[in-house]
């Protein structure tokens, strides 16, 4: 387990990814400028794709999904969950990958939650988790992936181990990318004033205790685990993928992966994903394609 920070200015400063971009010298221009990549992106997609969009999965929340032309099908589905530190971002961001996986024939779904501090980290994996049931459910014929970035990539974590097998779900992998998987530093940092996170829930959301403290399924064990983190993430953003790694495999997920990505912040190494010619997803879907 990641090792205590000395501070409350470094814990702080650990949980500002904008802080360590290389790109920007203002964190603020840094997040303008994701904020507009994605926003671009999503546009792109929405305009040039066969987008279903706001299809409702529960009172007052949609999921966007996103198809593949007709005869390129590969019966495979990407559910992506936003990043945001809990409590930005939205979905409206969220299609800026759409297109890489359309041209690789597989669905797309972009999830929507509620954000911190109107939900609790509880009402928030259970809505993820809801999410992807249904998507899956709308698609039965695919296989089911679940990826995310930074919050978004806890979330995929936290739903890779739910009990999806109960719930019907064909879940077969996971791209994560510069996520955390141990909330307890996220509790101690400025975030946590508006997800008002305890310790019961730290314990019960985190996927490296889990991993360390309970048993992994069978079903789980079966799985793809690809962890992605970026050279100039944080260093406690990298500390925790490295962790969570260790825990998957220690558990008996044997397919984990773990690329550091030269040369990318913690923005840039998600942006990157409408680049069908990006590394880690040239390697995830390489490894996709093995089963």
């Amino acid at each position: 387990m990641a090792a205590a920070l000395s501070s409350q200015e470094e814990i702080d400063r650990q949980m500002s990814p904008s802080r360590w971009s290389p790109r920007f010298a203002d964190p603020d221009q840094t997040i303008a400028d994701h904020c507009s990549t994605l926003e671009k992106g999503s546009n792109q997609a929405r305009a040039k794709l066969h987008c279903e969009l706001n299809v409702p999965y529960r009172d007052g929340l949609t999921v966007d999904i996103v198809y593949p032309p007709s005869g390129k099908q590969k019966n495979k589905l990407m559910v992506y969950i936003h990043g945001g530190m809990w409590q930005f971002l939205s979905k409206a961001l969220s299609l800026y990958p759409a297109q890489s996986f359309v041209d690789a024939g597989w669905t797309f779904a972009a999830v929507e939650y509620t954000l911190a501090p109107q939900a609790n980290m509880d009402q928030i994996v259970q809505e993820c988790t809801e999410a992807v049931t249904f998507v899956a459910r709308r698609n039965p014929q695919c296989a089911v992936y679940v990826s995310g970035h930074s919050a978004g990539a806890h979330l995929a974590a936290m739903v890779m181990l739910s009990d999806w097998r109960a719930a019907g779900l064909n879940l077969k992998g996971c791209l994560l990318l510069s996520g955390l998987y141990d909330l307890e530093v996220v509790r101690q940092c400025y975030a946590n004033a508006a997800l008002q996170l305890t310790e019961q829930q730290v314990q019960q959301h985190s996927p490296t205790r889990r991993l360390e403290k309970e048993s992994c399924s069978d079903a789980c064990k079966t799985l793809k685990l690809h962890i992605v983190f970026a050279e100039h993430d944080p260093t406690a953003f990298r500390t925790q993928a490295q962790d969570f790694a260790r825990a998957a495999l220690a558990a008996g997920i044997t397919a984990t992966t773990i690329a550091d990505v030269a040369g990318r912040d913690h923005f840039d190494v998600t942006e990157q994903l409408g680049q069908a010619d990006y590394p880690p997803l040239q390697a995830f879907f390489a490894d996709m394609e093995r089963e």
